[in-house]
């Protein structure tokens, strides 16, 4: 599990926090299905990041990509931000809290979006 916390950059918004829980490797076809899909996130968040179109297999673009998990520290990225209405609790009377969320990356040739800073 990656711990992120993002942190708003530009915006009327900016310097507000929230934090993401990222699933890097799952043992049920579940959190198998949540990890591919936080490895796409991460992707995208690459291509906002250093500029990288869809479809571009050029060698620099390959370059670009290349990433380890330590890249995302401080990395830089246009993305999209929703509230996730607080979901009821199992154990425990009332609604979790409403939250913050990633709705979408904003990816080159994209719609304008908040740019954002993530850190593990």
């Amino acid at each position: 599990m990656l711990e992120c916390d993002i942190v708003v950059v530009d915006g009327p918004d900016a310097r507000k926090k929230f934090r993401e829980y990222q699933l890097i490797v799952g043992t049920t076809p579940e959190q198998k299905n949540m990890a591919e899909v936080y490895r796409a996130r991460r992707k995208e968040m690459l291509q906002s990041a250093r500029g990288i179109k869809d479809g571009d297999q050029s060698p620099q673009a390959r370059a670009a990509y290349m990433a380890d998990l330590k890249d995302f520290d401080g990395l830089t990225f246009v993305a999209k931000i929703g509230i996730e209405k607080g979901q009821p609790r199992k154990n425990a009377p009332g609604n979790y809290p409403s939250k913050n969320v990633i709705v979408a990356v904003i990816k080159p040739g994209g719609h304008a979006g908040t740019a954002i800073r993530r850190w593990r």
